[in-house]
């Protein structure tokens, strides 16, 4: 990779790790004038509008017909579950608490995984997992002078499941459909053919 070219590489990561991790503490701050549902929604049109403008400039072919099924349901988790379970957490459970739980994606998308797409896992794996559910269940308890459950932590638990169904769902269609505007990518036939 050329020099300006890992420079670029680290200026883009830089940027998407700050927005990711100030994502929390902007969630919290929406809060204040937005519901959890109405944050997620303003979020979403903002988006919306701006991956419409993208596909018109860009030609953007539709999905396959046969796909749309599959992809309102990846959308319906990985968005609207995603966002507005953690949005509706986040009113009573603190960003950094919120950030951790969610950082339980990637050990439900493994258990999923396992189960419906038959992946394996080794030891070091599973260690990892249980790991990884003691730490949710201990901040999910609070963090104050007395352990106590704090219910809104279920909808980020919630957010973190519907994220990793997405995820796992998704995997399928990662062969057929890429970031590229090339119609052959979009078509809906494997890349492979």
């Amino acid at each position: 990779m050329r020099r300006s070219g890992r420079a670029d590489l680290v200026i883009a990561l830089t940027i998407s790790v700050v927005l990711w991790a100030s994502a929390f503490a902007g969630i919290r701050v929406g809060l204040r004038g937005f519901g959890p549902g109405q944050l997620a929604l303003l979020r979403f049109s903002i988006a919306s509008l701006s991956m419409l403008i993208y596909a018109l400039v860009t030609r953007l072919p539709m999905p396959s017909a046969r796909d749309l099924p599959m992809l309102f349901l990846m959308g319906f988790l990985g968005f609207t579950v995603y966002h507005v379970g953690l949005n509706a957490g986040e009113v009573a459970v603190p960003a950094g608490a919120a950030s951790f739980i969610i950082a339980s994606v990637p050990v439900f998308s493994t258990l999923l995984a396992v189960l419906f797409l038959r992946e394996r896992l080794t030891g070091l794996g599973w260690t990892g997992v249980a790991v990884s559910f003691v730490g949710v269940a201990v901040i999910s308890v609070g963090t104050g002078t007395g352990l106590r459950f704090e219910p809104a932590a279920l909808f980020i638990v919630l957010a973190a499941v519907g994220e990793s169904m997405y995820f796992v769902i998704q995997k399928p269609f990662l062969s057929r459909y890429t970031g590229s505007s090339s119609p052959r990518t979009l078509s809906g036939r494997a890349l492979c053919s």
